[in-house]
């Protein structure tokens, strides 16, 4: 009898504490009992009859299904089968949804397993399964290749094993399947740290064979700490999880998987019913995201009745969607407030997730929700296409995520948040404002200078909820100054004189008291001093602060006061005061160390540390933790009040040019250029670029630094996709480099260059071809006979060979081939000549030219050319490199070009080799591999070998409806280069060379297609013979002598020739 789908509790335990679920693998005869038989040995059942005795409490329940058709019908069964798990355990849950659930499966179960976990986290209905699933016990159950054998093979390689005689058509599906890629394994990965893992592996050959069949490699995740436990047992593939008695094997099982549901109930314990709920991210709930980047304030003192209205406006009796805003002066401590509201609220509230948003510029407010989107794993963040801001607020809406408050710090900028947005030129809505999240669950605070921004922000909510943050009380104050002069006698008078003086303002009184501390000073002496300093201090920032807007007599008061500090700072650590006036000009929020050490290396490993020490001992500095490219870093941050303050100061010394110059240098020598795939240097450093662009104020000193600076920020906002803003700063770079370096300076080419890139993307081909002729002109100068010592003559000459190139690739797009010829012709012979004819740019050129011969029909003068380019390429690259590849698919479709019927044998092999090639190296979802496989098609049509050609297109639409899914997270950093006209696929040649009716008149059947070595022929065929290497990463020399590693990835196929961005090398990334 066939196998039904059932889920049958074998145990139903004494008043269930636990959910144990068993799922098998294969099933080799598809009987209805197989179920049981994989757990039964000798007729003893151990999950029934040995178990039960160590966990008497323990539910065991038995999942059956017709695993065989499952998994020859690829994915969709698979699926099917995992959703029946799921609708079924809910079923037999409904009494006790908070039950935990340990899952225990065998050999390809675990696919089943896994499969399930990754949809309940994606079915709010099945979200109570997932939060409750506390462990997973994997028996020989393979998660990924190994010894060179991918996963599909060692999934055949089991069915194989256990099925005796499986067909050929159920073994290529295995093989084939998607499901047994790398794929279910990227998906459960996001999962890991929500479980814990057994891993028992086998050690003996199958049936006393040497044939391991999951091999360890295969069978352990390798996830790291305690998470994980591998056990080596000395049984084969089909015995492993059968005991016929408790011997010691079965002792160690069995101790294994029950400190796994001791664990499991006593986590259950821990964890009230409320939490484990019905949800895609229920696992968030047992721990809760805390994100706020600054420490508790233990010397917080007063805002009591401030802080209670606090508490009151955004608990559960203000209703769903409350929101609050503390408003007022910089400096009166709103922050402060919020910070400590986060810590009450994460004490009282430990299932709250708490997150903090910067917010005083698009930048920063864009970055927090990106490193938001990072913490919560949100599906999607990675890509560089997907918009952040909808992203996040979207996932936070969601029921399922769990209650959380929002905190938004430092929305001072009411245009910035309510104005339509600005993005490539156009002014589109939504607003920023619109992308703070809005649900019954969530809460929002806000804290601002502008009560209009406050107003907006609350919508409909009650006025009661804008918070008005004045200076403290007198009472307060006094408090403050105790707090942090404690131990310190002084009179009440004194303190009272003190902060009457300072105007109550909490960073002034906190920034005198440290000041008074530091410096041993009695308070009527600073008193006395800061009164001194009075006149000086209005006649130097009166001007300046009218300008913002403020009250003059109350800036003066905490200006002067900072005045104090500067001076102090400067008098006893010189370095602390050169990294104060650095940080004027940079954005305040999240300065990187290593922005900071780049301005100058201190005398000894503790200066830096000292200084820095000295700047957060007058509160003017706060260090808070970062994450760059992956890795923790440190950064600082200061209130915008300090750093108009010491900008002012800096102005009264005539040193604000030179930090100026000094801060955009330091910048410039960290930004890296936007296409070398360095996304997150460029996300930390971008509001730093900002910054310090707009505080430069054209100085000669610093002229030639931000041109470099505007140069790469272009090709940078040009790779992101913001096209208007790249053609902004990139024209400002050419007008600089023109004004600094003259027009045929080769740094000048290469902004020119980077300019019409930009307009080549947006479509412009007029203005990209008027600006790359302004470029290729400015270059022409007699080349020959200037090579030699001379440097710069050479670097002239390379800058013109780009130049040139470009041209010709922008006339090829236009089909404008005989213009593209002629150039191309040229560089071609200018780079042979001056750069040889092996060089990776001669190669580049002389490939753009035989596609132009291509296009021109002339596809026997191409041949040549393809033929040398794809000789070298394989010395140099290997056969397995991504443009080595590309030489091949070209010569295939220069055969097809001269005579696609006679051709069809050399060009089958050379694409078959493609296919599989990208297959390997890319993947069978990349667009290159997609294309292979199209090209490939053609070829058997041409053959009459329509059955193959069906099978391959199947093959094609299946990979490509998985790669529409993971496209925008996995190609998007593939394809930073230029689109270039591109070869025709060999569909259209073969239309063009025969005619629409070509498959009336194609080559007779079973023609004799020989049977050849693959690697011989495409030897034969590219015209040498050679051993190919495979390799996945090669050293390419490139023109400016600096060798680095390429990896073995490619760009889709309407990438099929790139330009350097830079000038210096072009390649695949």
């Amino acid at each position: 009898m066939a196998t039904d789908t059932f889920l049958h509790p074998v145990v139903d335990g004494t008043n269930p504490n636990v959910d144990i679920v068993a799922v098998h693998g294969l099933n080799p005869t598809n009987k209805a009992s197989h179920a049981e038989l994989t757990w039964t040995a000798g007729g003893k059942l151990w999950l029934r009859d040995f178990l039960p005795k160590r966990l008497p409490r323990a539910r065991v329940l038995l999942f059956g299904y017709n695993s065989n058709v499952a998994f020859e019908t690829s994915t969709a069964g698979v699926l099917e089968q995992a959703e029946n798990l799921l609708n079924l355990l809910d079923l037999h849950r409904k009494a006790d949804e908070n039950r935990p659930i340990i899952f225990v499966a065998h050999s390809l179960g675990g696919i089943v397993v896994k499969r399930a976990l990754v949809e309940a986290k994606l079915n709010d209905k099945y979200g109570a399964i997932r939060a409750s699933t506390f462990g997973i016990a994997f028996f020989a159950t393979p998660h990924r290749g190994g010894n060179n054998a991918t996963l599909g093979n060692i999934v055949a390689k089991i069915a194989k094993t256990v099925m005796w005689n499986p067909g050929n058509t159920f073994m290529d599906h295995l093989k084939k399947n998607s499901l047994f890629t790398e794929n279910l394994t990227n998906e459960f990965k996001h999962q890991y740290e929500d479980y814990s893992i057994l891993s028992f592996y086998e050690t003996r050959g199958f049936k006393n064979t040497a044939n391991v069949v999951v091999e360890k490699e295969s069978a352990v995740l390798g996830l790291a700490g305690t998470r994980e436990t591998a056990i080596a047992l000395n049984l084969d593939h089909s015995q492993i999880c059968k005991f016929d008695e408790i011997n010691e094997v079965y002792k160690q099982v069995e101790e294994n998987i029950f400190r796994l549901a001791e664990s499991a109930v006593q986590h259950s314990m821990k964890i009230p019913n409320a939490q484990v709920q019905s949800s895609s991210i229920s696992h968030n709930h047992e721990k809760s995201f805390f994100l706020v980047p600054h420490a508790e304030n233990a010397g917080f003192v007063g805002r009591d009745a401030l802080f209670n209205r606090l508490v009151q406006r955004l608990s559960a009796h203000a209703g769903p969607r409350s929101r609050a805003a503390l408003f007022g002066l910089g400096g009166v401590g709103k922050t402060q407030i919020a910070i400590r509201y986060a810590y009450w609220l994460h004490a009282q509230q430990a299932d709250t997730s708490i997150f903090w948003i910067y917010a005083s510029n698009v930048e920063r407010f864009r970055h927090s929700f990106l490193e938001l989107a990072q913490n919560l794993d949100i599906p999607g963040a990675d890509s560089p296409k997907v918009e952040i801001l909808a992203l996040v607020k979207e996932w936070l809406e969601r029921k399922e995520t769990g209650k959380w408050l929002m905190i938004i710090d430092n929305a001072d900028d009411f245009e910035m948040f309510f104005d339509p947005q600005n993005t490539n030129g156009k002014v589109h809505s939504p607003k920023l404002a619109d992308y703070i999240p809005d649900c019954p669950h969530g809460s929002v605070l806000v804290t601002t200078r502008d009560k209009k921004v406050a107003v907006r922000v609350l919508k409909n909510t009650s006025p009661l909820s804008l918070i008005n943050v004045l200076p403290m009380g007198q009472a307060e104050a006094a408090e403050l100054v105790h707090q942090v002069l404690a131990g310190e006698d002084y009179s009440d008078e004194d303190v009272r004189r003190l902060t009457q003086s300072l105007e109550y303002i909490p960073l002034a009184i906190t920034q005198a008291a440290a000041f008074i501390l530091e410096n041993c000073i009695s308070i009527p002496i600073y008193i006395q001093r800061y009164m001194d300093n009075k006149d000086d201090a209005i006649e130097l920032l009166s001007h300046d602060f009218e300008a913002l807007g403020r009250d003059e007599e109350t800036h003066n008061a905490v200006t002067t006061t900072w005045m104090l500090s500067f001076k102090q700072i400067r008098d006893q650590t010189p370095y602390a005061a050169d990294i104060l006036s650095l940080m004027a000009f940079l954005d305040r929020h999240c300065i990187p160390e290593e922005l900071l050490r780049k301005y100058r290396e201190p005398n000894s490993s503790t200066d830096f540390e000292k200084a820095c020490g000295t700047l957060k001992a007058f509160s003017l500095t706060e260090e808070n933790p970062m994450t760059i490219a992956g890795k923790p870093h440190r950064a600082f941050s200061m209130h915008r009040m300090v750093q108009l303050v010491t900008r002012q100061w800096l102005v009264h010394h005539n040193e604000s040019r030179n930090w100026a110059d000094n801060s955009l240098i330091v910048v410039s020598k960290v930004f890296p250029p936007g296409e070398r795939e360095n996304w997150d240097r460029c996300e930390v450093y971008l509001p730093q670029v900002q910054m310090v662009l707009e505080s430069n104020n054209g100085s000669e000193a610093g002229a030639e630094f931000k041109a470099d600076l505007l140069h790469n920020a272009s090709s940078y906002f040009r790779v992101k996709g913001y096209h208007g803003r790249a053609e902004q700063v990139g024209r400002e770079a050419v007008e600089m480099r023109q004004k600094l370096l003259g027009n045929s300076h080769p740094d000048t080419i290469l902004s020119l260059t980077s300019l019409s890139r930009v307009h080549m993307e947006q479509g412009r081909l007029d203005d990209a071809i008027t600006v790359q002729q302004s470029a290729v002109t400015a270059t022409m100068l007699d080349t020959k006979g200037v090579i030699g010592d001379n440097i710069h003559a050479k670097h002239h000459i390379e800058a013109n060979l780009h130049a040139t190139r470009h041209l010709a690739a922008i006339y090829g797009i236009q089909g404008q081939y005989g213009k593209a010829e002629k150039l191309e012709l040229q560089v071609v012979d200018e780079s042979k000549r001056l750069l040889g004819e092996d060089h990776p740019d001669t190669l580049l050129a002389m490939r753009d030219l035989a596609v132009t011969y291509g296009c021109l029909g002339r596809p026997d003068d191409a041949k040549p050319l393809h033929q040398h380019v794809l000789n070298v390429r394989k010395r140099v690259l290997g056969d397995d490199h991504p443009e080595t590849l590309i030489s091949m698919s070209d010569l295939a479709v220069t055969y097809c070009q001269q005579d696609p019927l006679k051709n069809a044998s050399k060009v089958e092999l050379l694409e078959s080799f493609v296919v599989e090639a990208r297959k390997r190296v890319l993947g069978n979802q990349h667009p290159n591999t997609l294309q292979a496989m199209r090209d490939l098609a053609i070829v058997y049509e041409l053959q009459n070998r329509d059955d193959e050609a069906e099978s391959i297109r199947s093959e094609i639409l299946e990979e490509s409806l998985r790669a529409k899914k993971m496209r925008a997270v996995s190609f998007r950093a593939m394809s930073d280069g230029v689109v270039t006209y591109q070869q025709q696929s060999l569909s259209e040649i073969v239309r063009k060379v025969i005619g629409d009716n070509w498959r009336s008149i194609r080559s007779k059947p079973n023609m004799g297609v020989p049977k050849i070595n693959a690697s011989t022929a495409v030897d034969e065929l590219s015209g040498k013979s050679e051993v190919l290497v495979s390799t996945t990463s090669i050293k390419l020399e490139l023109p400016n002598e600096d060798s680095r590693s390429v990896k073995g990835v490619g760009r889709p196929r309407w990438h099929r020739r790139l330009l350097s961005f830079d000038g210096r090398s072009s390649k695949h990334l």
